[in-house]
């Protein structure tokens, strides 16, 4: 349950980053050139297809629950840094040169999905131990009802939020989401310790 939640928190919150923040940001608040934007958008799928090699990385040293919490850490760096959006004197300085704002939001995209993307990874191999077989098809389409009923609903609540106040409050809630999400993920990784260390108790 807190794994589904957790992602749902990321759906919620993060995801319209990606489709309504970022080209709100780039193009009406740093009033940079659309091509600014598409550059930085493609650095979303350079993380994807970085995303691998972190999977293997973790998967070698940590369990799944443990990799996906660490996932979802690493998650929150990015949207940490992505605050100092919020402060006017960073984005005079962001303003200056069109490089620094390519360079600032790809790097947010590249880190933010590669640590997204190897998480789902983990999170499918987490489910598929857990849940019954002959659950997993029914398991796996209320899940993603649930995803696809939260992430509609929260473009319009962040389209309303960039649209009618001030980015930093958007951007606030942006991290709140990455922080509930790793959060939750916490909890799996503890009751999978408290789980382990039961089970050797009883050897």
């Amino acid at each position: 349950m807190c794994a589904t939640l957790g992602v749902g928190a990321s759906r919620f919150f993060i995801n319209p980053f990606y489709t309504i923040g970022m080209p709100v940001i780039i193009v009406s608040v740093l009033k940079a050139p659309e091509y600014a934007y598409g550059i930085s958008q493609t650095f979303v799928m350079v993380g994807v297809l970085a995303s691998p090699m972190l999977v293997m990385f973790l998967k070698k040293r940590h369990s799944d629950a443990t990799s996906l919490f660490i996932s979802r850490i690493g998650k929150v760096i990015p949207f940490s840094i992505l605050l100092i959006v919020g402060f006017e004197g960073v984005r005079n300085a962001l303003k200056s040169n069109i490089i620094f704002i390519i360079a600032f939001f790809s790097l947010i995209c590249f880190f933010g999905m590669m640590f997204n993307s190897s998480g789902f990874a983990f999170l499918n191999t987490y489910f598929q131990k857990r849940v019954p077989r002959e659950y997993l098809g029914r398991f796996a389409s209320a899940r993603f009802m649930f995803y696809s009923i939260l992430e509609p609903l929260g473009m319009n609540c962040f389209g309303i939020l960039y649209s009618r106040s001030n980015i930093k409050y958007a951007l606030v809630l942006v991290l709140v989401g990455a922080l509930t999400e790793a959060t939750l993920l916490l909890r799996v990784r503890e009751k999978e310790m408290n789980t382990k260390i039961s089970a050797e108790a009883l050897m």
